[in-house]
């Protein structure tokens, strides 16, 4: 799976070498834009803790002090501060789900040496090995040779393990 930083960091890039795998746009920019979701979500949910942190400090300092009618408010006010916490890491976790099951769709990125190209009609040959074998007749495959040669036999396994 594609690390989602990806389509902040080389979104053109990355955007090339999926389409040359047809992965279509669309779902590239719907990528991008769930990136961007998950990440506002995940910075409104750390400003939503670092104020309940800082309520928390004042509900102890006025305790401290024995102002309890600012006691009772501020913890109304921290109720309200843990449901909303509560609700944007339910945002949060929508957005990184949605981000997940969308990101497990896309193709690995083809490596940079990679020729960009529809089909396998762009590649190109790196090197060749040897020379090409030449035969007289019609090569046979394995299956047909291990047959013949009482090596392998089909009919037998599938009667001991069934279809």
């Amino acid at each position: 799976m594609l690390d989602h930083r990806a389509f902040h960091q080389e979104a053109d890039a990355v955007l090339e070498r999926l389409t040359s795998r047809g992965v279509a746009a669309e779902i590239i920019d719907q990528l991008k834009t769930l990136v961007s979701q998950r990440s506002e979500a995940i910075g409104h949910l750390e400003a939503l803790r670092h104020k309940l942190n800082e309520a928390t400090g004042e509900v102890q300092k006025k305790a401290k002090a024995g102002d309890m009618d600012a006691v009772a408010a501020a913890r109304a006010e921290l109720k309200g501060l843990k449901a909303q916490i509560k609700d944007a890491e339910e945002t949060t976790n929508q957005a990184q789900d949605q981000m997940t099951s969308l990101l497990l769709t896309v193709p690995n990125l083809p490596h940079d040496s990679v020729p960009l190209g529809a089909d396998e009609s762009f590649n190109r040959i790196e090197r060749e090995v040897g020379e090409k074998r030449e035969f007289d007749f019609e090569p046979k495959p394995h299956w047909d040779i291990g047959e013949e040669l009482g090596i392998l036999d089909f009919e037998r396994a599938a009667k001991i393990s069934g279809s």
